[in-house]
């Protein structure tokens, strides 16, 4: 202890010194910064991947809606029936 508070060190030898003072938990910050740094990267990958994945599956309500119109001559109000035959029947 020097003065009663702080750590010292006697170097006996005279001359010129490269001294470095590491701070373990400063470590653990850097080591733990790394980790998190990584784990953002791939959450961020994997939404990417997700959200390309999605937007390159046909939308099964677009398909239906094709399926319904995709003849010309039926109207809206055969789509309308359509749709309400499909509210009004109770899944098994």
């Amino acid at each position: 202890m020097a003065n009663g508070y702080a750590n010292a060190w006697y170097i006996n030898k005279t001359g010129t010194y490269t001294i470095t003072l590491e701070f373990w938990p400063q470590k653990l910050f850097y080591i733990g910064c790394a980790i998190s740094l990584t784990a953002f990267h791939a959450c961020t990958a994997y939404l990417a991947y997700s959200y390309a994945k999605i937007k390159n599956t046909p939308n099964k309500t677009k398909q239906k809606l094709k399926h319904i119109l995709g003849s010309k001559k039926r109207g809206l109000h055969q789509l309308h029936a359509h749709t309400q035959n499909h509210i009004n029947t109770p899944n098994p």
